[in-house]
């Protein structure tokens, strides 16, 4: 059970080493948002509608996320940021991507998973460094 925990708070922090952390994790969300978007973008969405989607998932969320991170650093405000990153993302798609609600689901994912990865990688290796 302690191992549960020790990895439980080292993803935490992982994912939020400290307030600096915006510096690197705004610009990849908003990279990968904007790449991912696009390409599950139909060819008749406008590019304006497409870069409301990227600040919606690429500015609000990691934002959201470091909000609720710096309140209390702990595995409860960690999954609170990630799912209010999760649902911003899913009423962006569904209103400037005009999908249905599992089409939805499963570009939120696409844009949401490969951004935490990023973010637990480059978190992973600050932490393991100091």
């Amino acid at each position: 059970m302690f191992m549960i925990g020790r990895l439980l708070g080292v993803l935490v922090h992982a994912l939020h080493p400290g307030w600096w952390a915006l510096f690197y994790q705004l610009p990849l969300a908003f990279g990968l948002a904007y790449i991912i978007a696009r390409q599950h973008a139909r060819p008749t969405v406008p590019r304006a509608d497409i870069l409301h989607l990227t600040a919606i998932a690429g500015v609000g969320g990691p934002l959201v996320c470091w909000f609720f991170m710096a309140l209390w650093t702990n595995g409860v405000t960690a999954l609170l940021g990630l799912v209010a990153m999760w649902v911003g993302t899913s009423f962006g798609v569904d209103k400037y991507l005009d999908v249905d609600w599992e089409s939805s689901q499963r570009i939120t994912g696409a844009i949401c998973v490969p951004i935490w990865l990023a973010w637990l990688v480059i978190g992973g290796i600050f932490v393991a460094i100091h």
